[in-house]
């Protein structure tokens, strides 16, 4: 790393002058005896050189992680890719990673008695916990929330501290499966299908659909209709039959096609509940007079979607499949390509990821029951549990479906968003979904719905159960799962 240090500080000029002078940063000094030795050298990695000097300079500055990765673009490109740099790559990505971590430190202690949790860095300066666990009654903690209700859990968390006294009622593990000699006997799975849409109208309001025009100057010979939710419907009706077979107990979070997790379609659930919901928030205080006028006269239909709808369901999704309390939890979606603008027009690229739970950063601690999901993971083997199921899963995708496991310079979001976790294309997410629901879980990216081939297959059929790249789709969540599942009963 030195070498390199002493080569990029002699380097002529930056080249990126906007971020550069934006911030105030000085261009590096002049040493032509340098330059001129290693022009070459100078030349093939020329961005890789600049993109480390606005590392170094930017968190200089006292910029957050996020803003130094995001304007230097460190972990893009020839210097995490070229084995030259490989040795100051991986130094670097350790910095990063404990960069990240530490930002988390002012909300939590942990030393040889105690768990503390903290509401802010002020309640940690003057010692003031919202919640403490003694390490010794750590095993009877986890065990507690194994057993009991969210709800319960939660009440815990919020009354400051839990003493081994605190129990609840363990869950019956009672199955309704008949075929007691499947490979999933035993297991009781969830599966949540991402979305709600169950026609390209929907999707629209959602804003998770693709409409291409045929053009032959974009490959494209007809043109091209989908709503993810349709697709990731279907894939999970028929991943649900397969399981089920080898004697799984399944429970789907959207029970037909274009239903939400409320058990009715977003029409439904605007003419039953969205104005209780209004009502109830007004009542509440969330929401001031006229902000209720507003939203019960002149919202949107996309509106009472984005603003209202979403996030409700999103946790109703979580709390149903808690309630459940499954061995662990699939959630089926298909990707796009970010960098495809507007997605008018089908693009190249084409990856498969899955996200776990972690990546915490510190806007994501900002209320006590986020704060209690973070204790969760750190008490649990919930995120290692999911590794190991993502991982096997992932796997599936790339040599079933062909299609490439993400790396982390794939995608924007992968660099700036998550924690590489060191098993391909398996990434931490502080999602909606991978932070609330307990348990192992997989978020499944299944593959990019945008790329042109892949377009062309999904476009095939209305009736998607009967698509045949779905079905291979299936059947490849269908194999991680069991090979999840098998190594399991090796280990026990």
């Amino acid at each position: 790393c030195k070498n390199y240090m002493f080569l990029f500080i002699s380097k002529l000029t930056v080249g990126n002058d906007n971020v550069a002078n934006a911030h105030g940063i000085p261009k590096p000094s002049i040493n032509t005896q340098c330059v001129s030795k290693h022009s070459n050298l100078f030349s093939k990695f020329n961005q890789a050189i600049e993109r480390l000097y606005l590392f170094v300079s930017l968190s200089e500055i006292g910029l957050s992680v996020g803003q130094v990765l995001d304007e230097s673009r460190v972990l893009k490109g020839n210097l995490m890719g070229h084995k030259v740099f490989l040795p100051c790559a991986r130094r670097l990505e350790t910095l990063v990673f404990r960069w990240k971590e530490n930002g988390l430190s002012p909300f939590y202690t942990i030393n040889k008695d105690e768990i503390k949790i903290f509401a802010s860095a002020h309640d940690k300066s003057i010692g003031n916990p919202e919640f403490h666990v003694r390490l010794s009654d750590v095993p009877f903690f986890k065990k507690y929330l194994k057993e009991c209700t969210n709800a319960e859990a939660l009440k815990t968390y919020k009354s400051g501290s839990y003493e081994r006294t605190i129990t609840c009622a363990a869950t019956r593990r009672d199955t309704i499966s008949k075929n007691q000699s499947g490979l999933f006997y035993g297991y009781k799975i969830a599966i949540d299908a991402g979305h709600t849409a169950g026609d390209v109208k929907s999707g629209q309001i959602e804003k998770k659909y693709l409409k291409f025009k045929p053009s032959l100057e974009h490959g494209l010979k007809d043109s091209v209709e989908i709503a993810e939710g349709m697709l990731t419907y279907a894939t999970a009706a028929l991943l649900k039959e397969k399981l089920e077979l080898e004697g799984a107990e399944i429970f789907m979070t959207r029970s037909f096609n274009g239903s939400t997790a409320f058990g009715i379609t977003f029409d439904e659930w605007l003419k039953t509940d969205y104005k209780k919901t209004i009502e109830t928030w007004s009542n509440s205080g969330k929401i001031s007079a006229e902000r209720k006028k507003w939203y019960l006269a002149k919202a949107s239909k996309g509106d009472k979607f984005w603003l209202v709808f979403k996030d409700i369901e999103l946790q109703k999704r979580a709390e149903i499949i808690n309630n459940y309390k499954p061995d662990f939890t699939i959630i089926i979606h298909y990707n796009v390509d970010e960098t495809n603008t507007g997605w008018t027009k089908p693009g190249l690229k084409n990856f498969s990821m899955a996200f776990i739970g972690g990546a915490f950063m510190r806007n994501d601690l900002a209320s006590s029951e986020k704060r209690f999901e973070f204790l969760r993971m750190v008490l649990t083997t919930d995120i290692e549990e999911s590794l190991a199921l993502s991982e096997s899963v992932v796997k599936s995708l790339e040599t079933n479906l062909l299609v490439k496991a993400a790396e982390r310079k794939d995608a924007t979001y992968l660099y700036k968003g998550c924690l590489y976790t060191g098993k391909k294309g398996v990434f931490c997410r502080n999602l909606q979904l991978t932070r609330n629901i307990h348990g192992p879980v997989m978020y499944g990216e299944t593959l990019y719905q945008d790329n042109l081939g892949e377009c062309i297959l999904l476009n095939q059929e209305v009736d998607k159960l009967k698509n045949i790249r779905v079905q291979q789709a299936a059947e490849a969540y269908y194999k991680g799962i069991k090979e999840y599942v098998e190594n399991l009963k090796k280990v026990n």
